[in-house]
C-alpha cells in the first residue's frame, strides 16, 4: 500500500467528511477537503490526489459534474472517483456511471466496506501511476526527437493541438480525444531509429533515403508495443502517413480502412509541416498551406470533411498565434 496516499473528500456537510475520516482511523492517509465541486476541482488540479470521494448534491457544482470534469481533464483523468449516493438513488447512479465514476458508496456506508474499497482503488492508482511514468519517459523521447532538429522543435505538440481542435469540431468522444492527444505527441517517435543525416537533410530524399524515412511509423509502433497503455493508439502512429487513395505507407491502406482519428492526425501533421520552417524551405502562409492541402484532397490523399474543418479552425486566433499567421 502506498504510504501517505492523499484522499480528497468532497461534501457540503462537514459531519459526513468527519465521519469518513473517523471510519478510516488508523490508515496512513493524508486528507484534503472541499465543500463544493468547484473547489474540489481546483484542488484536484493542483494537488493530484490519489482518490476522490464525493457526494452528489452540493452547491456551485454537484458531484456528477465534478466527476465528469475530473475524467475529461487530461491531468486528472486517472484519479479514481467514488460517488456517494442515497441507497435507492438509481437515477444518480446512472448519471454517475455516464460521468465516468469508478465506484459508488451508498448511504449509510459500512466502514469496513469503505476501507476495503479505498485500499483496492489506491493499489489500482499506484499501478496507473507507474504506467503513467513510463508514458512520460516515452513523451520525453518524443521531445528528444524535436531536439535533434531545430526545424521541427514543437512539431509533435502542435500536431496534437491541431488534432484536438479538429476532434472538438467533430464532437469526438473524450476517450478517443485522449488517445489522439497521446498519438499526436508520439506519432514521430519512430524517428529515433532514423539516422540524423537523413532527418536533417536540406534537400529531397533519394530513393534509398525515402525507404529509410518511411520505416519510422513501424519503428514507432514497435517501440510502444511493450506498453499496454498504448494499445488503443498505436495504430494511429503506424498509419499516420497512409492516404485515402492507397498511396501512403507503410501498409498502403485505402478508404474506409483508414480510421477517422488517423485521418485527423494525418491532416494535422501535413498542416504543421507546411506551416513551419523546414531545412529545404521556409514556412508557408496560411492561404498557401490550405491551398496545397486542398490540392492533395482533390488527388485523393486526405479526407475532404477533415479539410473543411481545418479551414474553419485555422481562422481561430489560437491557430494564428501558434503559427504566426
Amino acid at each position: 500500500m502506498p504510504q501517505n496516499a492523499s484522499i480528497l473528500l468532497v461534501d457540503d456537510n462537514e459531519l459526513i467528511i468527519n465521519t469518513i475520516k473517523m471510519s478510516l482511523g488508523g490508515e496512513d492517509y493524508d486528507f484534503l477537503t472541499a465543500f463544493n465541486g468547484r473547489e474540489a476541482y481546483e484542488i484536484a488540479l493542483k494537488e493530484k490526489p490519489s482518490l476522490i470521494i464525493t457526494d452528489v448534491t452540493m452547491p456551485e457544482m454537484d458531484g456528477i459534474e465534478l466527476c465528469r470534469k475530473i475524467k475529461t481533464t487530461f491531468e486528472t483523468r486517472l484519479i479514481p472517483v467514488i460517488v456517494i449516493t442515497a441507497y435507492d438513488a438509481l437515477v444518480d447512479k446512472l448519471k454517475a456511471i455516464k460521468s465516468g465514476a469508478d465506484e459508488f458508496l451508498s448511504k449509510p456506508f459500512n466502514p469496513l466496506e469503505l476501507k476495503i474499497r479505498i485500499r483496492s482503488f489506491l493499489k489500482f492508482k499506484l499501478l496507473l501511476d507507474k504506467l503513467e511514468d513510463v508514458s512520460m519517459v516515452i513523451a520525453s523521447l518524443a521531445k528528444a526527437i524535436d531536439a535533434r532538429d531545430a526545424y521541427t522543435q514543437g512539431h509533435n505538440q502542435r500536431v496534437s493541438f491541431v488534432a484536438l481542435k479538429l476532434a472538438d469540431f467533430f464532437n469526438i468522444s473524450e476517450a478517443t480525444k485522449s488517445e489522439m492527444q497521446e498519438a499526436g505527441i508520439l506519432h514521430d517517435i519512430g524517428k529515433i531509429g532514423i539516422p540524423e543525416i537523413i532527418l536533417q537533410k536540406p534537400g529531397t530524399f533519394n530513393q534509398n533515403e525515402r525507404k529509410i524515412i518511411q520505416t519510422h511509423p513501424i519503428i514507432g509502433e514497435e517501440i510502444l508495443k511493450p506498453l499496454k497503455s498504448t494499445v488503443n493508439f498505436r495504430s494511429i502512429i503506424r498509419s499516420h502517413h497512409e492516404k485515402l487513395n492507397g498511396s501512403g505507407y507503410p501498409d498502403s491502406l485505402k478508404g474506409e480502412k483508414i480510421p477517422f482519428p488517423v485521418r485527423i492526425i494525418s491532416v494535422s501533421d501535413v498542416f504543421d509541416s507546411l506551416s513551419t520552417n523546414r531545412p529545404y524551405r521556409n514556412a508557408m502562409k496560411l492561404d498557401k498551406s490550405l491551398e496545397i492541402i486542398k490540392e492533395e484532397v482533390e488527388k485523393g490523399f486526405w479526407d475532404s470533411e477533415v479539410f473543411k474543418a481545418l479551414e474553419k479552425i485555422s481562422a481561430e486566433d489560437e491557430i494564428k498565434i501558434l503559427y504566426g499567421f
